[in-house]
Protein backbone atom coordinates (compact mmCIF):
# COMPACT_ATOMS: atom_id res chain seq x y z
CA UNK A 1 0.00 0.00 0.00
CA UNK A 2 1.42 3.41 -1.01
CA UNK A 3 2.25 5.73 1.85
CA UNK A 4 0.54 9.11 2.20
CA UNK A 5 2.49 12.06 0.79
CA UNK A 6 4.36 14.25 3.24
CA UNK A 7 2.68 17.53 4.14
CA UNK A 8 4.52 20.72 3.31
CA UNK A 9 6.23 22.45 6.23
CA UNK A 10 4.72 25.72 7.42
CA UNK A 11 8.00 26.77 9.04
CA UNK A 12 11.54 27.17 7.83
CA UNK A 13 12.96 28.34 4.54
CA UNK A 14 12.13 25.20 2.56
CA UNK A 15 8.60 23.86 2.31
CA UNK A 16 9.78 20.37 1.36
CA UNK A 17 12.99 18.39 1.94
CA UNK A 18 15.22 16.72 -0.64
CA UNK A 19 14.54 19.32 -3.32
CA UNK A 20 10.90 18.33 -3.74
CA UNK A 21 8.18 20.90 -4.45
CA UNK A 22 5.09 21.83 -2.44
CA UNK A 23 2.01 20.93 -4.51
CA UNK A 24 -1.42 22.42 -3.87
CA UNK A 25 -4.45 20.11 -3.61
CA UNK A 26 -8.06 20.57 -2.61
CA UNK A 27 -7.37 19.00 0.77
CA UNK A 28 -4.00 20.64 1.53
CA UNK A 29 -0.35 20.98 0.53
CA UNK A 30 1.91 18.01 -0.06
CA UNK A 31 5.53 17.40 -1.04
CA UNK A 32 5.97 15.62 -4.36
CA UNK A 33 8.73 15.04 -6.90
CA UNK A 34 9.41 17.99 -9.21
CA UNK A 35 8.27 16.00 -12.24
CA UNK A 36 4.69 15.79 -10.96
CA UNK A 37 2.03 17.69 -12.90
CA UNK A 38 0.21 20.27 -10.82
CA UNK A 39 0.45 23.65 -9.12
CA UNK A 40 3.25 24.48 -6.72
CA UNK A 41 4.11 27.31 -4.35
CA UNK A 42 7.13 29.21 -5.66
CA UNK A 43 8.40 32.81 -5.55
CA UNK A 44 5.44 34.15 -3.52
CA UNK A 45 2.95 32.85 -6.08
CA UNK A 46 1.40 29.74 -7.63
CA UNK A 47 2.85 28.10 -10.71
CA UNK A 48 1.37 25.35 -12.88
CA UNK A 49 4.20 22.98 -13.80
CA UNK A 50 4.77 20.02 -16.11
CA UNK A 51 1.77 20.78 -18.30
CA UNK A 52 1.57 22.51 -21.73
CA UNK A 53 0.98 26.23 -21.32
CA UNK A 54 -1.98 27.94 -22.98
CA UNK A 55 -1.68 31.16 -24.96
CA UNK A 56 -3.82 34.26 -24.58
CA UNK A 57 -7.43 33.59 -25.56
CA UNK A 58 -7.07 29.82 -25.29
CA UNK A 59 -8.83 27.57 -22.79
CA UNK A 60 -6.91 27.19 -19.54
CA UNK A 61 -6.97 24.73 -16.68
CA UNK A 62 -7.36 26.15 -13.18
CA UNK A 63 -5.09 25.21 -10.32
CA UNK A 64 -6.63 23.33 -7.39
CA UNK A 65 -8.00 25.57 -4.64
CA UNK A 66 -7.84 24.39 -1.01
CA UNK A 67 -11.41 23.81 0.12
CA UNK A 68 -11.35 25.85 3.36
CA UNK A 69 -10.34 29.41 4.15
CA UNK A 70 -8.06 28.12 6.89
CA UNK A 71 -6.15 25.99 4.39
CA UNK A 72 -5.91 28.85 1.89
CA UNK A 73 -4.41 31.12 4.56
CA UNK A 74 -2.00 28.47 5.86
CA UNK A 75 0.79 29.58 3.51
CA UNK A 76 -0.17 33.25 3.16
CA UNK A 77 3.41 34.19 4.11
CA UNK A 78 4.59 32.30 1.03
CA UNK A 79 1.80 33.56 -1.25
CA UNK A 80 2.10 37.30 -0.80
CA UNK A 81 1.03 38.01 -4.39
CA UNK A 82 -2.53 36.96 -3.49
CA UNK A 83 -4.14 40.02 -1.95
CA UNK A 84 -7.75 38.75 -1.89
CA UNK A 85 -9.07 35.26 -1.30
CA UNK A 86 -10.87 35.18 -4.66
CA UNK A 87 -7.46 35.46 -6.29
CA UNK A 88 -6.95 31.73 -5.81
CA UNK A 89 -9.31 31.13 -8.74
CA UNK A 90 -7.15 33.09 -11.22
CA UNK A 91 -4.21 30.68 -11.37
CA UNK A 92 -3.86 28.17 -14.17
CA UNK A 93 -1.64 27.03 -17.00
CA UNK A 94 -1.60 30.31 -18.94
CA UNK A 95 1.69 31.23 -20.55
CA UNK A 96 1.05 34.91 -19.86
CA UNK A 97 -1.73 36.70 -18.04
CA UNK A 98 -4.17 34.79 -15.84
CA UNK A 99 -6.89 32.15 -16.05
CA UNK A 100 -10.27 33.88 -15.77
CA UNK A 101 -13.39 32.47 -14.16
CA UNK A 102 -14.68 31.34 -17.54
CA UNK A 103 -11.51 29.31 -18.13
CA UNK A 104 -9.90 31.59 -20.74
CA UNK A 105 -6.36 32.99 -20.61
CA UNK A 106 -6.74 36.76 -20.24
CA UNK A 107 -3.99 39.37 -20.75
CA UNK A 108 -2.42 41.12 -17.79
CA UNK A 109 -4.50 43.98 -16.49
CA UNK A 110 -3.78 47.60 -17.31
CA UNK A 111 -3.31 50.28 -14.62
CA UNK A 112 -6.51 51.26 -12.77
CA UNK A 113 -8.07 47.81 -13.31
CA UNK A 114 -9.36 46.00 -10.26
CA UNK A 115 -7.23 43.02 -9.30
CA UNK A 116 -7.16 40.10 -6.92
CA UNK A 117 -3.46 39.21 -7.15
CA UNK A 118 -0.26 41.00 -8.10
CA UNK A 119 0.21 38.39 -10.84
CA UNK A 120 -2.71 39.95 -12.72
CA UNK A 121 -1.02 43.37 -13.06
CA UNK A 122 1.14 44.36 -16.00
CA UNK A 123 3.25 46.65 -13.78
CA UNK A 124 3.77 47.12 -10.04
CA UNK A 125 1.87 45.28 -7.32
CA UNK A 126 -1.87 44.91 -6.81
CA UNK A 127 -2.49 47.76 -4.37
CA UNK A 128 -5.28 48.48 -1.90
CA UNK A 129 -7.33 51.48 -2.99
CA UNK A 130 -7.73 54.34 -0.53
CA UNK A 131 -11.31 55.22 0.35
CA UNK A 132 -12.63 52.05 -1.33
CA UNK A 133 -14.16 49.13 0.56
CA UNK A 134 -11.54 46.38 0.45
CA UNK A 135 -10.78 46.81 -3.24
CA UNK A 136 -7.43 46.55 -4.96
CA UNK A 137 -6.21 47.85 -8.31
CA UNK A 138 -3.20 47.62 -10.56
CA UNK A 139 -1.39 50.91 -10.05
CA UNK A 140 0.75 53.08 -12.26
CA UNK A 141 3.19 55.86 -11.47
CA UNK A 142 0.35 58.19 -10.44
CA UNK A 143 -0.91 55.82 -7.76
CA UNK A 144 2.67 55.16 -6.71
CA UNK A 145 3.04 58.83 -5.83
CA UNK A 146 0.34 58.31 -3.19
CA UNK A 147 2.76 56.32 -1.05
CA UNK A 148 5.68 58.59 -1.90
CA UNK A 149 3.52 61.58 -1.00
CA UNK A 150 2.85 60.17 2.47
CA UNK A 151 6.56 59.57 2.99
CA UNK A 152 7.39 63.13 1.94
CA UNK A 153 4.57 64.49 4.11
CA UNK A 154 5.98 62.62 7.10
CA UNK A 155 9.44 64.05 6.58
CA UNK A 156 8.06 67.56 6.14
CA UNK A 157 6.05 67.11 9.33
CA UNK A 158 9.26 66.37 11.18
CA UNK A 159 11.01 69.36 9.61
CA UNK A 160 8.04 71.60 10.40
CA UNK A 161 8.09 70.50 14.05
CA UNK A 162 11.80 71.24 14.34
CA UNK A 163 11.24 74.60 12.65
CA UNK A 164 8.52 75.55 15.14
CA UNK A 165 10.82 74.84 18.07
CA UNK A 166 13.62 76.71 16.37
CA UNK A 167 11.36 79.71 15.71
CA UNK A 168 10.45 79.95 19.38
CA UNK A 169 14.07 80.02 20.53
CA UNK A 170 15.00 82.34 17.68
CA UNK A 171 12.33 84.84 18.71
CA UNK A 172 13.61 84.94 22.27
CA UNK A 173 17.18 85.36 21.07
CA UNK A 174 16.22 88.12 18.63
CA UNK A 175 14.35 90.03 21.30
CA UNK A 176 17.41 89.98 23.54
CA UNK A 177 19.75 90.91 20.72
CA UNK A 178 17.43 93.68 19.55
CA UNK A 179 17.58 95.37 22.91
CA UNK A 180 21.37 94.95 23.15
CA UNK A 181 22.03 96.19 19.61
CA UNK A 182 19.76 99.19 20.06
CA UNK A 183 21.74 100.17 23.10
CA UNK A 184 25.04 99.62 21.27
CA UNK A 185 23.91 101.63 18.24
CA UNK A 186 22.74 104.49 20.42
CA UNK A 187 26.08 104.53 22.18
CA UNK A 188 28.02 104.42 18.88
CA UNK A 189 25.84 107.16 17.36
CA UNK A 190 26.56 109.40 20.29
CA UNK A 191 30.31 108.85 19.97
CA UNK A 192 30.66 108.76 16.13
CA UNK A 193 27.54 109.06 13.89
CA UNK A 194 29.50 107.97 10.79
CA UNK A 195 30.33 104.58 12.34
CA UNK A 196 26.89 103.20 11.46
CA UNK A 197 27.77 103.31 7.78
CA UNK A 198 30.28 101.07 6.02
CA UNK A 199 32.57 101.82 3.14
CA UNK A 200 31.24 104.15 0.42
CA UNK A 201 28.28 105.01 2.58
CA UNK A 202 26.65 101.57 2.39
CA UNK A 203 24.64 100.81 5.54
CA UNK A 204 26.00 98.05 7.73
CA UNK A 205 24.18 94.73 7.70
CA UNK A 206 21.83 94.66 10.63
CA UNK A 207 21.98 91.30 12.51
CA UNK A 208 18.41 91.86 13.66
CA UNK A 209 17.17 91.88 10.09
CA UNK A 210 19.13 88.73 9.37
CA UNK A 211 17.45 86.90 12.24
CA UNK A 212 14.06 88.16 11.13
CA UNK A 213 14.66 86.88 7.60
CA UNK A 214 15.51 83.48 9.05
CA UNK A 215 12.34 83.56 11.08
CA UNK A 216 10.26 84.37 8.01
CA UNK A 217 11.93 81.54 6.09
CA UNK A 218 11.16 79.11 8.90
CA UNK A 219 7.55 80.26 9.05
CA UNK A 220 7.21 79.74 5.30
CA UNK A 221 8.70 76.26 5.62
CA UNK A 222 6.34 75.50 8.47
CA UNK A 223 3.27 76.62 6.50
CA UNK A 224 4.46 74.66 3.45
CA UNK A 225 4.99 71.62 5.65
CA UNK A 226 1.44 71.82 6.99
CA UNK A 227 0.20 72.22 3.42
CA UNK A 228 2.02 69.09 2.28
CA UNK A 229 0.69 67.17 5.27
CA UNK A 230 -2.90 68.16 4.47
CA UNK A 231 -2.37 67.37 0.79
CA UNK A 232 -0.99 63.95 1.65
CA UNK A 233 -3.93 63.22 3.93
CA UNK A 234 -6.54 64.40 1.43
CA UNK A 235 -4.87 62.51 -1.42
CA UNK A 236 -5.73 59.25 0.30
CA UNK A 237 -9.42 60.01 -0.18
CA UNK A 238 -9.15 60.74 -3.88
CA UNK A 239 -9.20 57.40 -5.72
CA UNK A 240 -8.79 57.36 -9.52
CA UNK A 241 -11.93 58.02 -11.51
CA UNK A 242 -12.58 54.52 -12.86
CA UNK A 243 -11.59 50.98 -11.98
CA UNK A 244 -12.98 48.56 -14.57
CA UNK A 245 -13.82 45.06 -13.44
CA UNK A 246 -13.08 43.70 -16.93
CA UNK A 247 -14.13 40.03 -16.92
CA UNK A 248 -15.01 40.00 -13.24
CA UNK A 249 -11.76 38.72 -11.81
Amino acid sequence: MASSPEACSTTGEHLCPDGRACYIQDDGYFCRDNGTTGCIIANNTIQYVNIPLANEGATCQHCPVPNTLELRQLFSHKLQNIVQDQGWHTYGNCRYGFCSLDGICRPLKKPYSLCLTSDQCSIYQCTRLPARNNEFACPDGYMGTFFLGHLIAGLIMLIAGISCVSITFCRIRVQKQTFQLQQQQQQVAMEDPTALAGAHGTPMINPIKQHRRKMVARYVCGVAGVGFILAGALYGFLPPAAFPHEDGN
